[in-house]
């Protein structure tokens, strides 16, 4: 469940960074230098395509933190294909995932503050956990 006080926090600073060009340039970089094994699975993936990728999943993220169906059914769908029968991401990856998220918005959003990152991770921790359903 997501604190409803964090939503609002998470939405705003959310639209910030996705207004802003670099956000996801900024994700990436620290996401492919987190891991050896993030580095590998994104070896001869189009990053151009997987931060567009990325905006439209974010966006359903936030309508599944908010509790819409939308955003449900995308959740479900990312754990299908990201769970054991898909490309198989393990659970470990998705705190390397959340930190360079925050991380990310941290450096993008003029306006992140001290308790920003709380609210992030408050609204996206649930998210993941849908996500990973399925790993241990």
């Amino acid at each position: 469940m997501v604190p409803p006080d964090s939503l609002p926090v998470f939405q705003a600073s959310l639209e910030r960074c996705l207004g802003d060009s670099t956000f996801t340039q900024r994700f990436y970089a620290r996401f492919l230098l987190s891991s050896d094994e993030v580095a590998q699975r994104f070896a001869h993936v189009d990053l151009k395509r997987q931060s567009n990728v990325l905006r439209s999943s974010l966006y359903l993220v936030l309508r599944g933190a908010m509790g819409y169906e939308d955003g449900r059914e995308h959740l479900e769908n990312v754990a299908h294909t990201h769970g054991r029968l898909g490309i198989d991401i393990p659970r470990h990856l998705y705190d390397y995932w959340l930190d360079c998220l925050v991380l990310a918005a941290r450096e993008t959003d003029p306006h992140f503050g001290p308790d920003h990152e709380r609210h992030w991770r408050a609204c996206l921790e649930p998210c993941i956990a849908v996500v990973t359903k399925t790993h241990p």
